[in-house]
């Protein structure tokens, strides 16, 4: 996902999932590091959980992600002037 640069002042995500469908806790966490995204760390946690029946379900997701980003570097020339 791509955000602007006022995204600070707040994200909305639509989650289009049920607290039966996670039904307890589920955790993931990814690292990558390249020419595309250097140093790029993702993690999230999803809980779910129903109570009475399914009357009342418990949903809730933390996600964090931070990258440097995409880094070029150029070479040095030699440049002649007339």
């Amino acid at each position: 996902m791509l955000w602007g640069a006022n995204s600070f002042l707040g994200i909305a995500n639509l989650i289009t999932k049920d607290a039966e469908d996670v039904n307890g806790l589920e955790l993931a966490a990814g690292y990558g590091d390249g020419t595309g995204n250097k140093q790029d760390f993702k993690a999230y946690a999803l809980f779910g959980k129903t109570f009475l029946n399914g009357r009342l379900k418990l949903f809730q997701h933390v996600s964090y992600e931070t990258a440097i980003g995409q880094t070029f570097s150029a070479s040095k020339s030699t440049v002649y002037r007339h």
